[in-house]
C-alpha cells in the first residue's frame, strides 16, 4: 500500500512538471510568433510599393531630360529645367525611400528566423521537427530571393540618379543645341540604365508577389490566382 502510495505521487509530481514545461512552451503572450511573421510580410509589402514607386519617379524623370534635349523643343528652357532640376530631387528621395526598406525587412527576417529556430527545441516529435526545419529553410530562401534583388535596384537606382545629376549639372551652365549634341551618347547610356533599373525593379517585384503569396497568413489572400504583382498591395485583408 505504502508502495503505491509513493508511485502515485510521484507520477502527480512528473506530471505536474511536464504541464509546466508545456506552459512554459505555449507562454507566448511577450512573442507571437505569428504577429513576427506578419510584420515581415508587411515589410516585403512595402518594398513591393516602393519598387512600383520608383519605377514611377525614374520614368518620370528621364521624361522630364527628354523634354529638355528633344531636337523640336520650342518651350521655356528656364521652366523646362526647373522642372527637371525638381525631378531629379524627387528621384533621388525616392531612391532614399526604397533603399530604406532592406534594414527594417533584414531585421524582421532574422527576428523571425531566429524565434523559429528556437522553438524546434520544443518538439517532442522528430518528424514535426524535421517539417517545421524545411519549412523554416524554404522560407529563409524565399526571403532571400527578395532581398538580393531589392539590394540590386537599390544600387541601380542609385546609378541611374548619379548619372541623371551628371546631367542636370552639365545642363545647368550650357542648354543649348550644340550642348546637347555633345551628350548625345552620354544620354543613350543613361536611357540603358533606366532600363536596367527597371527590369531589376520588376525583378524585385515578382520575388515580393511570390513571397506573399506562399507564406501570407490564413485569410489574407481573397485571390491568390488573380492577385498581380503590379498592385500597392498584395494581400486582402480578411475582416480586419
Amino acid at each position: 500500500m505504502v508502495e503505491r502510495r509513493i508511485l502515485v505521487v510521484l507520477g502527480c509530481v512528473l506530471l505536474a512538471g511536464g504541464c509546466s514545461s508545456l506552459g512554459a512552451v505555449f507562454d507566448r503572450s511577450s512573442d507571437n510568433g505569428l504577429e513576427e511573421v506578419d510584420g515581415l510580410l508587411g515589410s516585403v509589402e512595402r518594398a513591393h510599393l516602393e519598387c512600383e514607386l520608383s519605377r514611377t519617379e525614374s520614368a518620370v524623370a528621364l521624361d522630364a531630360l527628354h523634354a529638355v534635349v528633344a531636337p523640336d523643343f520650342r518651350g521655356d528652357a528656364i521652366l523646362a529645367y526647373g522642372e527637371l532640376e525638381g525631378q531629379l530631387e524627387l528621384s533621388v528621395e525616392q531612391a532614399a525611400n526604397l533603399r530604406a526598406t532592406i534594414a527594417p525587412m533584414k531585421s524582421s527576417a532574422e527576428g523571425v528566423a531566429a524565434e523559429w529556430r528556437a522553438d524546434l527545441e520544443a518538439f517532442g516529435s522528430d518528424v514535426m521537427r524535421q517539417k517545421s526545419r524545411e519549412r523554416l529553410e524554404e522560407t529563409t530562401s524565399a526571403f532571400v530571393s527578395v532581398q538580393a534583388p531589392l539590394v540590386a535596384a537599390c544600387d541601380a537606382y542609385d546609378l541611374f540618379n548619379m548619372g541623371l545629376t551628371d546631367h542636370v549639372l552639365y545642363l545647368g551652365h550650357d542648354l543649348n543645341s550644340s550642348s546637347i549634341a555633345a551628350i548625345e551618347d552620354e544620354l543613350v547610356v543613361l536611357t540603358a540604365l533606366q532600363v536596367d533599373l527597371d527590369t531589376k525593379l520588376d525583378a524585385c517585384m515578382r520575388a515580393a508577389g511570390e513571397y506573399v503569396r506562399g507564406n501570407a497568413l490564413r485569410g489574407q489572400l481573397a485571390a491568390p490566382v488573380a492577385m498581380s504583382e503590379d498592385s500597392p498591395s498584395l494581400r486582402m485583408a480578411s475582416g480586419n
